[in-house]
């Protein structure tokens, strides 16, 4: 992955702060993530990157209790990504995965989903 999408000096601080974020949740036994936005594009800059995770069978841990501490703001500071706890209860939360697999013009498109638990994909 990280010969994909860390090709240049910018990218590689996103995919540093991505895999960071990504070593908290597999260590409170995140069974997987979903990638999207214009990191995942062949764009140069990208701004940020966009990212959800399931938190069905995590197990706390001091780590990720801080990231959950934290407000939305300061974990794109800390981590230069937007980051959603995927909450899949339409109306009252969006689902990132639903939502993010059309464009603004509805649209399909993809996204990425990695496992982090050793599931099959």
């Amino acid at each position: 992955m990280q010969e994909r999408f860390a090709v240049n000096a910018h990218r590689v601080v996103l995919f540093n702060a991505f895999k960071a974020v990504v070593e908290i949740l597999q260590a409170a036994h995140c069974p997987e993530v979903h990638l999207n936005g214009s990191f995942i594009c062949d764009i140069d800059t990208p701004g940020d990157y966009d990212m959800c995770y399931e938190p069905l069978g995590m197990q706390a841990t001091t780590e990720w209790g801080g990231l959950l501490q934290m407000t939305f703001e300061e974990r794109k500071a800390q981590y230069f990504g937007d980051i959603f706890v995927r909450l899949p209860e339409p109306p009252y939360y969006p689902d990132h995965v639903d939502f993010w697999q059309t464009d603004r013009d509805e649209n399909p498109k993809g996204i990425i989903r990695i496992v982090l638990e050793g599931q099959s994909q």
